[in-house]
């Protein structure tokens, strides 16, 4: 989540005027994140008189037509009771609006905060709700490809190759060579509906209990195994990037005990770790070197936007091929 697009009092409570949640009493744009534009919206009820909160959220660079998959993927879950936020609808039964020629809704905002210090406990409470969002939207009927798969890895790493150092154009083509060629044929391995983005910022806690899922906008139809180990990048890692022997098992120990791993996964497993590492090394190095593409050359009002740097993932890349990955038991 970021702000690229600025968005004013009067055109929220314009916006506000289509639902029956109530008036605004206040907005704060959310600094966090990369890709979409968001603001929290502090919003009073007459009914029941009290203040409740929603998010707000401007999609950059996704089209109106690909948003409904998102607000499906989102209502599956929410009617299974888990933790995600749940999409408001206007009076008239929509979801999706425009605001500066950009498509957007609004969704609840979910309670807890990010955990400053991951433990095991966290760990293995991710594993298992993980698990829990594929085999509940194993068998979805919407089966949206990935905005960031594979496609867009390879249109990436060619778009990038003349812009980074002479180093990483080698090392990214090499790397690209190495895990195009180890990948399994997609029929291979399980796939249904991943969330694409689990990191520690996307899931919300309080005390030791999952309160909060969020950002849902890069799911997608794919290795529900590639999701697994983009979770494990970000959740089970040591201060150098390595892998933490102990948070890796309370993860996927917890995730495997609701839906086991097959075989097929097993074999592909390394190679899963490290096209999650390059997959992300090049998204962030495609926001540091395009960030009009989200801005869409807003300079009256510059983007209020934390870059993340796109070495941290690059080193993470390499690790995942000289360390020795535990087991997948």
């Amino acid at each position: 989540m970021a702000v690229y697009t600025p968005v004013d009092r009067q055109t929220i409570e314009h916006l506000l005027t289509r639902y029956d949640i109530g008036t605004l009493v206040g907005f704060q744009g959310i600094e966090s994140g990369v890709e979409n534009t968001n603001y929290f919206l502090n919003v009073h009820s007459p009914t029941t008189e009290q203040q409740k909160t929603y998010v707000l959220t401007l999609f950059e660079y996704l089209p109106m037509p690909a948003l409904d998959f998102y607000i499906s993927v989102m209502e599956t879950l929410s009617k299974q009771a888990l933790p995600v936020p749940k999409v408001i609808w206007d009076q008239q039964g929509t979801a999706l609006h425009s605001i500066h020629d950009k498509p957007a809704l609004i969704v609840t905002a979910l309670p807890g905060n990010h955990t400053p210090d991951i433990s095991t406990t966290h760990c293995e409470q991710v594993g298992f709700l993980l698990a829990k969002m594929h085999r509940t939207s194993r068998h979805h009927p919407l089966k949206q490809k990935s905005i960031r798969g594979l496609p867009w890895i390879k249109a990436q790493q060619e778009r990038l190759s003349q812009l980074i150092s002479k180093n990483d154009e080698s090392l990214m083509k090499k790397g690209w060579q190495l895990i195009h060629k180890e990948l399994p044929p997609v029929d291979k391995l399980p796939c249904g509906i991943i969330h694409g983005d689990l990191f520690f910022d996307n899931v919300l806690f309080q005390g030791n209990t999952i309160t909060g899922v969020i950002d849902f906008y890069n799911a997608g139809y794919d290795w529900l195994a590639y999701d697994v180990a983009i979770t494990v990048n970000d959740w089970c890692i040591n201060p150098d990037l390595t892998i933490h022997p102990e948070k890796y098992e309370a993860l996927i120990s917890a995730y495997n005990k609701v839906r086991p791993f097959t075989a097929k996964e097993k074999q592909y497993w390394v190679t899963l770790l490290q096209l999650a590492a390059f997959r992300f090394w090049l998204s962030r190095l495609v926001t540091f070197f395009f960030p009009e593409s989200n801005s869409c050359g807003n300079t009256t009002h510059p983007p209020m936007v934390k870059s993340k740097d796109p070495d941290e993932f690059k080193k993470m890349f390499v690790l995942r091929y000289q360390e020795k990955i535990p087991e997948m038991r």
